[in-house]
């Protein structure tokens, strides 16, 4: 019997501790992946994680218009100091190019380079191999269902964490203090 709040063939002993214990083992992995950094295919050096996401931020976001820091912040939930130094480091090694806003001089632009492109849509192929691994032996419903489930459940986390961002949390906490799950 597995000491874990799961077991293999008798499902979950309490819902709520196994998605907890699920979501720190993806965090601890999403947050901190062994080495820090991967050679993408095609690619002469290992690039950080943290860069590959901005390229691929910066490339999902100019489908909408211009990208500064702040959409980086935004839609990797950094502080802007850190999208900030961030956007620095991929500028130093080549994946971006800062230029000023013709319309406004104080604003300040980003944009992949050709690098940059590159690694972004390597990185999104990638992620396409990978997740056909991680569901390998999945039947099309199942995913079907994790996908919608899953949707569902970043969509509630992310207006928990727009109260929490937006100082409206008095609720949450009101929740907290009387027990409710």
């Amino acid at each position: 019997m597995s000491t874990d709040s799961t077991t293999e063939h008798e499902g979950p002993a309490d819902p709520y501790s196994t998605i907890h214990a699920s979501l720190l083992r993806m965090r601890r992995f999403m947050n901190k992946p062994p080495g820090g950094a991967i050679a993408l295919p095609g690619h002469d050096r290992a690039i950080e994680f943290s860069r590959i996401s901005a390229c691929e931020a910066i490339l999902d976001l100019s489908t909408k218009g211009d990208v500064t820091v702040s959409d980086i912040a935004d839609e990797l939930t950094l502080e802007h100091s850190s999208a900030s130094r961030l956007a620095s480091e991929c500028e130093r090694d080549g994946l971006v190019s800062r230029n000023r806003a013709p319309q406004d001089s104080r604003r300040v632009l980003l944009a992949l380079t050709d690098e940059g492109l590159r690694v972004a849509t390597t990185a999104k192929s990638m992620h396409s191999v990978v997740l056909d691994a991680l569901l390998d032996g999945w039947t099309d419903q199942d995913i079907d269902d994790f996908a919608r489930l899953l949707d569902r459940f970043s969509e509630s986390v992310a207006a928990i964490h727009h109260s929490v961002t937006s100082g409206e949390v008095h609720d949450l906490i009101s929740a907290l203090k009387c027990g409710d799950p």
